[in-house]
């Protein structure tokens, strides 16, 4: 069960390969902003890591990446790598990323308000897994602002995903995933998660549908590709949450940008969902091994 406590960092254990990290996504239809931001912590090899970009519609407004950086002692209320700080305001409700980037003349501020619990995906994963068991998710809305140069967006219609996990993570096991993630205003969200590994297949994720948080027990995730067979253009997903109830929805591919962790490669995709006759925002990320 969560506690307020695991809004902030680990103790870890003694694997080289553990870690722990934190991310946000984010898009906001009405001024067709998004993007990613993670920090990652990596105590037993004395470093951090932090992966980052936003989009403007089709354009790349910013990106910054940085897989060495030094590790700080500071926590989760108020930790920075390089440009980037990551702020808990409430535990398991709000937090911030914010950047001051002097070099690429980007700042923002960018604030995270879960609408609902957040999930806790430990009670479907192994402890002893290889891909930090230890796991909890949720949906909120997003506000704030984002300048680069002279010229400031404030986000007005911002919805997010929220993913926070500690413990042991080989990426040298994982062979591919797929993380969908949508967000229809306040009142649904749900994501869903594929990982095939050397020893098998793993699914999870949750849905939200405007009174209760359940798990998904059951989900696949097709990704339609680009010709290159690289980057997605798209998905259809089906899921089907604790109470039996089955959930289709299909994707669109706004952005997709890829980042790297050490042995595999994520493509970051916006993306815009549809669910029957409602249609919602969020990401898509399709990852392999190299």
């Amino acid at each position: 069960m969560l506690t307020d406590k695991d809004e902030y960092r680990h103790n870890p254990s003694n694997d080289l390969c553990w870690q722990e990290s934190v991310v946000l996504i984010w898009y906001d239809p009405a001024t067709e902003l998004g993007g990613i931001h993670r920090i990652g912590v990596e105590p037993n090899q004395n470093k951090c890591n932090t992966q980052n970009y936003i989009a403007r519609g089709k354009e790349l407004l910013y990106k910054y990446d940085n897989m060495y950086l030094p590790l700080s002692n500071a926590d989760w209320d108020n930790y920075q790598a390089g440009v980037i700080t990551r702020k808990a305001i409430e535990p398991l409700k709000s937090f911030q990323f914010l950047i001051d980037d002097p070099y690429y003349n980007c700042q923002a501020e960018l604030t995270f308000k879960g609408f609902h619990p957040a999930h806790d995906y430990s009670r479907g994963l192994d402890p002893a897994g290889q891909i930090a068991a230890n796991h909890f998710e949720g949906a909120g809305l997003v506000s704030g602002w984002v300048k680069k140069g002279s010229t400031q967006y404030n986000l007005k219609q911002g919805v997010g995903m929220r993913d926070h996990s500690w413990g042991v993570r080989y990426w040298n096991v994982i062979n591919n995933w797929r993380w969908v993630c949508g967000i229809f205003g306040d009142q649904f969200a749900f994501n869903a998660l594929t990982v095939v590994t050397d020893s098998g297949m793993m699914h999870g994720g949750f849905v939200f549908d405007g009174q209760e948080t359940l798990a998904v027990k059951d989900c696949c995730i097709n990704v339609i590709l680009e010709d290159n067979g690289k980057e997605h253009k798209g998905t259809n997903v089906w899921f089907k949450d604790e109470k039996d109830r089955t959930v289709t929805v299909s994707s669109e591919t706004l952005f997709v940008r890829p980042i790297y962790f050490y042995e595999v490669r994520a493509n970051e995709g916006l993306s815009k969902f549809i669910m029957d006759q409602r249609t919602g925002h969020g990401i898509v990320e399709f990852g392999y091994r190299l």
